[in-house]
């Protein structure tokens, strides 16, 4: 499954709860060339923390995710957006460019458990 919008995906799961999060990292030109396109304005780092952008990047995500017959419980329900690429400078990939999960789960923990927080308490409505 591919989408020329992001460029990397952590999928989180709590296996005490019925849904998996994910921190999103979008390619920064096809990213900003996509808000654009649906109308909304800012550099980069603006249009990362746009609730209407991360929604629609959902949308974006769960469309992907149906045409490659993903079942329910394997498709992202919330995501954070994150500007910053996972690398092996901030730690987040080993050498072989491999993700350091625990590394990464550390580095979002609160946007994690905001996640968590908003869709269980929003009743998974988006």
């Amino acid at each position: 499954m591919s989408c020329n919008v992001i460029y990397q995906v952590f999928v989180y799961g709590n296996r005490q709860k019925a849904f998996v999060v994910g921190i999103v990292v979008p390619e920064l030109n096809e990213f900003v060339r996509w808000a654009t396109a649906n109308h909304w304005d800012g550099d980069a780092n603006e249009l990362c923390s746009k609730k209407e952008v991360r929604l629609a990047l959902l949308d974006l995500l769960t469309t992907k995710g149906k045409e490659a017959s993903l079942k329910g419980f394997e498709m992202v329900k919330a995501v954070c957006i994150c500007p910053e690429p996972f690398s092996v400078e901030n730690g987040l990939l080993t050498p072989t460019l491999k993700k350091k999960r625990r590394d990464i789960e550390r580095r979002f923990r609160d946007d994690i458990d905001r996640m968590y927080m908003y869709k269980e308490t929003a009743g998974l409505q988006n």
